[in-house]
């Protein structure tokens, strides 16, 4: 059978499906069956460990999201056909969501666009539908799924969130950020950078929404004007309290409960999100999540490949940097300096709870122009991110670039983080070809000395033409192998007597 036969063939089932289905939330356009049939061939899932069996529940008690039932229903259990990867049976009875017996010949449930599920309508549906997650299966909430369980303070805990409102409406434009670039969830988001812009719904989440309790995959990115904007006009609209004083609005989660797990996107608000591959299979592996299929943990990252951070500094840190760097459009500097807490200690005050080198830096600096984009805890592959996707080093020269990282990479081999290295080096060189490029080794960090001289060893190797390589490891010790503790306030960041230090090597390398 030719390729054009099996898209025919295909496209008739589809159709021939299509009209079977009574309920006229399964029904979608018939100029869309084309689309949609070619959507669900083209995705990949992981393989199942086990036949599956999926719930499919779309009934609504409130707003009818007709488009995002309708299209989720025939896209779930479509992709279930053609994919293997599940089955799908559904149903319109809410009170069979309170029904152990019946909850136990399912691997997941996948609430779609159910607007207005309450324990009210179907007593026992809590302490069922806990024990279903608990017990080790998986619930999977699109949009509106999410939008219930009001007077169930123990369900909006577990799936995460209290819905209230959606500043951000179905007609306009919005900035969504990447939190999990190597999550296999987001895998459909490779490829967009960082941030992108897509077309949907997005609700916030005021109270049960914590992300210490689950990981977030996709967040609000207010950085984009016309999305703060929204979260403006609401507040203007509803008043004080309106929005998170946090301004923290996750789209898209993901959570173990006991020895079951939880997904939730905000995306599938009408039929355009269920045409688009990216949020279509977002929710895909969702779903596959939830049932247990996927997994939990996304790959290892490479020291050498861009990875965003998520932790403590990845959002107000990073922000921060990207507004200095963004500052910086059209200087010509003396110098700028990429790297770690390091770095940033050039900040810090000789009187700072830690002491740093920021006199020293305005006595030997302070009449050039310099900038400096040091960020505490960067790994090599947090400031190849930096550089490559979020352009820290565009829009700006330099006589010379100054590079210290990777001795947060120190508890793995050294030639992973001098991967890193080489590849911001590479970086650099492309963007700055007019600048010298200092490439600092690691200094001796107490109980790490072996191996920065493993790893400054690998450094050594990047030099030549423009890259100049200088391990300051002899400054800092005191017989080339034990570290000089004297200036060092905690062993491994330099106090204001190692500062001095290092700006006396620096303006060597300077030739001043």
């Amino acid at each position: 059978m030719g390729k054009t036969t099996r898209i025919v063939s295909a496209l008739a089932a589809a159709v021939a499906a299509h009209a079977a289905f009574a309920w006229d939330y399964d029904k979608v356009d018939v100029v869309d069956l084309e689309p949609l049939e070619a959507l669900v061939a083209g995705w990949k899932p992981a393989p199942p460990a086990a036949p599956r069996k999926v719930l499919l529940f779309s009934e609504c008690f409130g707003y009818n999201h007709k488009g995002g039932r309708c299209y989720g229903n025939w896209t779930f259990r479509r992709a279930g056909e053609v994919s293997g990867a599940w089955s799908v049976e559904q149903v319109k009875d809410v009170k069979k969501l309170a029904d152990r017996d019946f909850l136990g010949r399912f691997d997941a449930i996948c609430l779609c666009n159910s607007t207005g599920v309450s324990e009210k309508l179907a007593p026992g549906l809590t302490e069922a539908l806990s024990d279903f997650v608990k017990g080790g299966k998986g619930v999977a909430l699109i949009h509106s799924g999410l939008d219930a369980f009001k007077d169930s303070d123990s369900l909006l805990d577990l799936f995460g969130g209290y819905f209230r409102g959606h500043p951000w409406h179905a007609d306009g434009t919005w900035k969504i950020l990447n939190e999990r670039p190597a999550d296999p969830i987001n895998a459909s988001f490779l490829g967009k950078g960082v941030s992108f812009f897509t077309v949907d719904e997005l609700y916030q989440f005021p109270a049960f929404f914590d992300r210490n309790q689950c990981e977030v995959l996709l967040s609000v990115d207010l950085s984009d004007p016309a999305t703060k904007a929204a979260e403006t006009w609401w507040e203007g609209k509803f008043g004080p309290g309106a929005t998170r004083p946090d301004h923290d609005y996750a789209v898209s989660w993901k959570k173990r409960a006991g020895k079951g797990r939880v997904f939730y996107t905000s995306f599938g608000h009408d039929r355009a999100a269920f045409l688009d591959a990216g949020r279509l299979y977002h929710m895909f592996a969702g779903l596959q999540y939830a049932i247990g299929d996927l997994p939990a943990k996304p790959r290892a990252a490479r020291a050498d490949e861009p990875v965003l951070r998520t932790d403590w500094a990845g959002g107000p840190w990073r922000e921060k940097m990207n507004k200095t760097a963004k500052d910086l459009k059209g200087q010509a500097l003396d110098f700028v300096f990429f790297g770690d807490s390091i770095t940033m200690g050039w900040t810090y005050s000789a009187t700072y709870r830690y002491p740093g080198g920021k006199e020293v830096w305005d006595r030997h600096f302070g009449s050039m122009k310099t900038a400096n984009l040091g960020m505490s805890g960067d790994r090599t592959e947090h400031l190849i991110w930096r550089i490559e996707k979020d352009g820290q080093a565009d829009g700006w020269t330099a006589k010379a670039i100054f590079v210290m990282i990777g001795i947060n990479n120190s508890g793995s081999d050294p030639d992973g983080p001098a991967a890193g290295a080489a590849r911001i080096v590479s970086s650099l060189k492309k963007r700055h070809p007019e600048s010298r490029i200092f490439l600092l080794g690691a200094l001796p960090a107490q109980g790490r000395e072996a191996w920065a001289r493993a790893y400054n060893e690998r450094l050594a190797r990047l030099a030549g033409g423009q890259v100049v390589f200088a391990d300051l490891g002899g400054r800092f010790s005191k017989d080339g192998k034990t570290v000089d503790t004297t200036l060092f306030y905690d062993g491994l960041h330099p106090n204001p007597a190692g500062y001095e230090v290092f700006a006396e090597e620096m303006d060597r390398l300077l030739g001043r």
